[in-house]
């Protein structure tokens, strides 16, 4: 068994190296995590069917029988005169549930912009919750809210009602991530990498565009999570807090109560601990006051290089979630078959996890990031380019857009890994509630981006190539993290976040 540190420190690290650090308990957590992913993934992608727009026509009179109709375009005069629409019956969706067409269809990418408003100030006030008030209660919070809220937008009567409730959902999703935070704080560097492996949201995504298929109806999307919510609410015994927030609080009992299961699960003889809490005890003492403080967002540029890292991450997570969910949203400008574009468009993240293991094993995080980045912006200015010049071959574009989206998708992947090993313990929450907050801003401006480009064409895609160019830059700046242990203290970041000019 490792003794204490010199520093008065004690390494947990090699604790879960000797009761397990990729056992029977995190492999359950994993794919517990796994089912989970089906809420904020359904929760948050319903707009790709929801936003669409089926064929319409337009009556020429109040009189006229339903099938004398006559096929309009927003642009045509005669929808002046249209006293009445008829949507065809092959899906039902927000836009011909209230008719948000021609001059109305700025409401359905609002209302995109409105939920990822939501998300944005959700992340930022439970990723400080979280590391506050503990990574589960705020994790069952979310669940228990997103459930009243999915159920709640079932029986919208208005697009009003229905924009306030997304921003609900939103906000609540973002809770969501302290479940995940709680299991990369049970494995170690070794295996770290390979939880990516085991990520769901893809094959959600993937079902929820076979969902929609089968059953062509918006609402039943949130029924359906409301109703997932339910048992996972069953499982608050089952899953624990994360034993590094409770040391980060000095509980040291339920700490050591957590990894006691730990080893009682993995089969492993569980070791003495009496010399860690003494040396933590001991650490207290010497500084005079106990390292039990609640870190703010504050904390996070009153430390130059914590500056620095929260600033470089944040570009990058701007760029990431402006391409990953304008690509996801504009699966209408694509050609073909829209289910099998939403399923393509959603299934395509899981390769990229694969991607995100093999490349990483050569080029680490910093290289692997970059190079993911690099494609995917490559590929989105070939799409903004023939859709600039208007490529008839739809097709090759929907090849390359898929392109752009698999490896930008593993690129944030890569990057949300990466963020979790440069934050320390007693700010990881925050700092990555932080960075995922701006990020939101790039998931905001991109349905806008999209509204702008049904005239504009290429516009989306060509604004994507540039920010993904702009990450892969930023890329570079930040410190290698494969192979390191997790680190608890702001100390140890004054040594990290940023590469040394030797690296």
């Amino acid at each position: 068994m490792q003794k204490a540190a010199a520093s008065g420190s004690y390494d947990f690290n090699h604790l879960l190296r000797e009761i397990g650090d990729f056992g029977r308990f995190q492999i359950f957590l994993i794919l517990f995590i796994s089912i989970v992913n089906i809420v904020p993934t359904w929760s948050m992608l319903v707009m790709m069917f929801a936003g669409a727009t089926p064929g319409w026509t337009c009556a020429e009179n109040a009189t006229i029988s339903a099938n004398d109709t006559v096929s309009l375009s927003c642009s045509n005069s005669e929808i002046l005169n249209c006293t009445g629409l008829k949507f065809e019956d092959d899906m039902r969706t927000i836009v011909s549930e209230w008719n948000l067409i021609c001059d109305r269809k700025w409401i359905t990418q609002t209302i995109t912009t409105i939920q990822m408003i939501g998300q944005l100030v959700g992340e930022f006030v439970f990723g400080h919750a979280g590391d506050t008030f503990g990574r589960k209660p705020i994790f069952y919070f979310s669940v228990a809210t997103l459930l009243i809220a999915n159920l709640t937008a079932y029986f919208s009567v208005s697009w009003e009602m229905f924009a306030t409730l997304r921003f609900c959902i939103g906000f609540f999703a973002g809770g969501l991530c302290c479940a995940g935070t709680v299991v990369g704080e049970l494995l170690t560097s070794k295996w770290r990498l390979n939880i990516n492996l085991f990520q769901s949201p893809a094959v959600w995504a993937g079902l929820l565009a076979l969902f929609c298929w089968r059953l062509h109806d918006w609402r039943f999307v949130h029924l359906a999570v409301s109703i997932a919510c339910v048992p996972i609410l069953l499982t608050w015994r089952l899953y624990p807090e994360s034993f590094r927030w409770y040391i980060g609080k000095g509980r040291y009992e339920e700490a050591e109560a957590v990894l006691r299961r730990v080893a009682r699960v993995n089969r492993k003889t569980f070791p003495d601990l009496t010399p860690a809490w003494e040396s933590l005890l001991q650490s207290t003492e010497t500084k005079k006051q106990p390292d039990r403080r609640i870190y703010t967002f504050i904390d996070l540029f009153r430390n130059k290089m914590l500056m620095k890292l929260t600033v470089t991450l944040g570009i990058i997570w701007l760029a990431s979630a402006f391409g990953y969910y304008g690509i996801t949203f504009s699966v209408q400008l694509l050609s073909g078959n829209l289910y099998l574009n939403m399923f393509i468009i959603g299934i395509i993240d899981y390769p990229g996890s694969i991607l995100i293991v093999l490349f990483n094993r050569w080029g680490g995080r910093r290289w692997t990031s970059f190079t993911f980045y690099l494609v995917s912006g490559a590929a989105s200015l070939g799409v903004g380019i023939m859709q600039y010049i208007d490529f008839e071959k739809g097709w090759l574009i929907q090849v390359f857009a898929v392109t752009s989206k698999l490896f930008v998708s593993a690129a944030w992947g890569m990057s949300t890994l990466w963020c979790n090993e440069l934050y320390p313990t007693v700010v990881r929450r925050i700092g990555g509630s932080t960075i995922e907050s701006i990020g939101k801003i790039g998931s905001m401006i991109a349905p806008q981006i999209l509204t702008l480009s049904y005239d504009l064409h290429g516009l989306l895609y060509l604004t994507s190539g540039g920010l993904m160019a702009i990450s892969a830059v930023a890329c570079i700046f930040l410190k290698e993290t494969k192979d390191l242990d997790l680190q608890d203290t702001i100390k140890w970041s004054k040594q990290a976040g940023f590469k040394k000019d030797d690296e």
